[in-house]
C-alpha cells in the first residue's frame, strides 16, 4: 500500500472515530439532566419521574431551549407534544385528575414544554391585585363573560371546558376562547375551540413571549 494511499486510510478512520464521537455526545446531550430540573407532579405516572433538560446548546430565553423526559429504571423518554404524554400515563380516573392533566400542559412552567400548546388558561384574582401572565381581575373576568372550568364525562372520556389565552400564530390574533378538551382514560389528549370570546387588541390580558 503506498504512503498516500496509507494517509487517506488513516484520515477517514480518523473521520469515522471522530462523527462516532461526535453521535455519542449529542446523543447523550439529549438525556442530560440533573436533580434540581425534576418536575413535581401528582399525576398518576407510569413510574415515570419527569425532568426539564436541554438538548445541546443553550441560549436566551431559557424557556426556548428546555425540553421534557420521563425518566424510570434507565429509560428515558423525549416527550414534544402534550398529545404522545400518554406514554406516561398509567390511568386518568376522575375529573380531577383530568383537570390536573390539562393544567399541566397549560402551566406558566410548563406549557412551552409542548410543540402542541400554544395557550395557557386564564385565572380569575381579587381586583385589588396586579395580573400576572394569563390572569384578569374579577372586573374584567365578569366583563367577559367568563365561566369557571368545568369537567365532564361524555361516551366515557373527560371533558374539560375553560378559558384559555391562545398566542398569535400566522394569520391569527391573541385569542381569549372557551376550549373543548378531551381526556380518555389512558391519558390522550385533543384540544379544539368551542368559542372565540374576544381576539386582537380587545383583549388586555398579559402573555409571555418568548422572541
Amino acid at each position: 500500500m503506498s504512503n498516500t494511499r496509507k494517509i487517506r486510510v488513516s484520515l477517514v478512520i480518523t473521520l469515522n472515530i471522530i462523527c462516532c464521537f461526535y453521535y455519542v455526545v449529542t446523543q447523550a446531550k439529549d438525556f442530560m439532566y440533573d436533580t434540581k430540573d425534576r418536575i413535581k407532579t401528582n399525576l398518576n405516572l407510569k413510574g415515570y419521574i419527569l425532568y426539564k433538560s436541554f438538548t445541546g446548546s443553550a441560549g436566551e430565553p431559557v424557556e426556548a431551549f428546555l425540553r421534557l423526559f420521563a425518566v424510570k429504571d434507565g429509560e428515558k423518554i423525549k416527550i414534544e407534544k402534550a398529545s404522545d404524554f400518554y406514554k406516561v400515563i398509567r390511568i386518568i380516573r376522575n375529573e380531577q385528575e383530568a383537570l390536573d392533566l390539562v393544567r399541566f400542559f397549560t402551566d406558566i412552567n410548563n406549557h412551552f414544554l409542548f410543540n402542541d400548546i400554544d395557550y395557557i388558561e386564564v385565572y380569575k384574582i381579587p381586583n385589588e391585585e396586579d395580573p400576572g401572565f394569563g390572569e384578569l381581575r374579577e372586573n374584567e373576568f365578569k366583563k367577559f363573560f367568563l365561566k369557571e372550568p368545568s369537567v365532564y364525562v361524555e361516551k366515557g372520556k373527560f371533558i374539560i371546558e375553560r378559558n384559555l389565552i391562545r398566542y398569535p400564530n400566522g394569520k391569527r390574533l391573541k385569542q381569549l376562547v372557551r376550549s373543548k378538551e378531551t381526556v380518555t382514560l389512558d391519558g390522550h389528549y385533543f384540544f379544539e375551540v368551542k368559542e372565540v370570546i374576544a381576539e386582537g387588541e380587545s383583549i388586555k390580558i398579559l402573555l409571555k413571549y418568548y422572541e
